[in-house]
């Protein structure tokens, strides 16, 4: 299966699955970003690799806890006692259907003091 990006670029991806992981980060930005935020998506296509990100206008992530965010279950500790709701599974889910795609998903740097960007990298 295909999936068509911007300007109708197609990578091999199952669609559904590319949704799935797009839903799940705007499903976390909306959550734990602050009302009103802006939320923004992109997508490039680079040296044989599709990267979407999406960020937000939430707190970010420390450093310390990139890795931690993609386990299964696991939440900030500033989280945990929140009223967000949230099992801790949604970001766990998109980094397995990216490694599922041979690709990846990472926390990079907004280079702003406040938000979180999160990348997903397919082969295009």
């Amino acid at each position: 299966l295909a999936a068509a990006g911007p300007e109708g670029r197609v990578g091999p991806a199952d669609p559904g699955a590319v949704r799935q992981m797009l839903l799940n980060l705007l499903d976390n930005a909306v959550k734990y970003g602050p009302a009103g935020q802006e939320i923004r998506i992109g997508a490039t296509r680079d040296n044989g690799a599709a990267r979407i990100w999406v960020d937000d206008g939430g707190p970010g992530i420390p450093r310390a806890d990139r890795e931690h965010v993609w386990d299964r279950f696991w939440r900030l500790e500033r989280d945990r006692g929140s009223a967000v709701a949230g099992s801790g599974i949604g970001l766990a889910v998109v980094r397995e259907l990216a490694v599922l795609h041979h690709g990846r998903a990472w926390i990079d740097d907004t280079g702003a003091e406040v938000g979180t960007r999160v990348v997903i990298e397919l082969p295009a």
